[in-house]
């Protein structure tokens, strides 16, 4: 009783951290912890969401039932059935989203909302329909915030210059699919544009050139999407 009791304890000051968090920077803790976005949830974070919360009517049942043993083992029995209930609840969601039909890389760029940028540019080079393609593609795709990093002028020089956007837009595309599990492995990689990107782990990190993998592994019908912090620009 007493770990179960210490368990709740520290789930209530974790959930307290992270909404507090979520409140004040919307920062989620524990979507982080499991390399996720702000807002983004898995199996793994709905249980521990649900613990969390579960942890809350457990500590409320034992105030209550005050410290009569068998009331309190009925409040742990209960606790049990809930959290192995919240557990088959998050698998079958899980396995559910992943039974739905992957879009192709370009549509899973668009419908996450943090790739304007690179799908307006893809469209104004003409590339829309070639990441379309069966493929397989590998994309290392920048962010909206890793676009603004690029000065104004450079990039309204690269929308007047169709060639010069498409090579550089090319310079983020790999053949195949690969996935982090092979990135890893490489230390350099052909690009679509016919020039190569450095690929380079420090702990736990895995950069592109000079950009970070934020996020890998985003799976599209097509592909695969690493998410990156910075544009790659080819050498001269």
């Amino acid at each position: 009783m007493k770990a179960l009791n210490l368990l709740a304890a520290v789930l209530l000051i974790v959930g307290g951290l992270n909404w507090g968090l979520v409140a004040i920077g919307e920062f989620d803790l524990v979507a982080a912890i499991f390399g996720l976005d702000f807002g983004e949830t898995n199996a793994a974070t709905r249980v521990v969401y649900g613990l969390v919360g579960l942890s809350a009517v457990y500590a409320i049942g034992v105030l209550v039932v005050g410290r009569g043993a068998l009331e309190v083992r009925k409040v742990q029995t209960m606790s049990i059935l809930v959290v192995a209930a919240l557990g088959i609840a998050a698998v079958a969601s899980t396995a559910s989203a992943s039974s739905r039909k992957q879009g192709t890389i370009v549509e899973t760029a668009v419908a996450s909302g943090q790739f304007t940028t690179l799908a307006k540019l893809l469209t104004t080079a003409g590339l829309v329909k070639t990441l379309q393609r069966p493929g397989p593609y590998t994309v290392f795709a920048p962010t909206d915030a890793a676009f603004k990093r690029v000065p104004t002028k450079t990039l309204n020089a690269l929308m007047k210059d169709k060639a010069k956007l498409k090579s550089v837009l090319l310079y983020h595309v790999v053949a195949g699919k690969v996935t982090s599990a092979r990135v890893v492995n490489l230390t350099s990689a052909k690009t679509a544009s016919g020039k190569s990107v450095r690929i380079r782990v420090a702990g736990a990190n895995v950069f592109v050139n000079d950009a970070k993998v934020t996020k890998p592994d985003v799976m599209a019908s097509n592909g695969v999407i690493h998410v990156i912090n910075r544009v790659l620009i080819p050498p001269a």
